[in-house]
């Protein structure tokens, strides 16, 4: 329902052009949703940068105390850690709050999940039709 609202939020005067490849356009602004996206140490180094490496080392650190990091890391090192898998963006999200230090690195890396999800026009188009417009 929560589409269906987005689309009649929008200016009158779009929906009244039925163009409903634009009002798809307009809707689809911002709209994004997670995808699985599995990631590996390649992929960490690549999107951190220079700090990729001291975030790793601080894994492997804390994966002496915690054994959910520890494990974790053989994910990493397999490449097969889905960061955008529920689990792992909650354990991720809690690395991030009780560390700020590393924040910023796993906000990064929660934001490789996040990918556009765009309105198709065949979406519009029904609930504009059963608006009756």
């Amino acid at each position: 329902m929560a589409l269906r609202d987005d689309i009649l939020a929008l200016d009158p005067a779009l929906l009244a052009s039925r163009d409903d490849g634009a009002i798809a356009a307009a809707v689809s602004v911002g709209r994004t949703r997670i995808q699985s996206r599995a990631i590996g140490i390649g992929t960490i180094l690549a999107t951190l940068g220079a700090a990729g490496g001291p975030f790793l080392d601080g894994l492997v650190a804390l994966g002496a105390s915690d054994r959910n990091v520890f494990w974790a890391m053989e994910l990493i090192k397999a490449g097969t850690l889905d960061i955008g898998m529920d689990a792992t963006r909650a354990q991720v999200t809690a690395l991030a709050a009780a560390n700020p230090a590393v924040a910023d690195a796993c906000n990064a890396l929660l934001a490789l999940a996040i990918v556009p999800d765009p309105v198709s026009i065949t979406e519009v188009s029904d609930i504009l039709n059963a608006e009756g417009r």
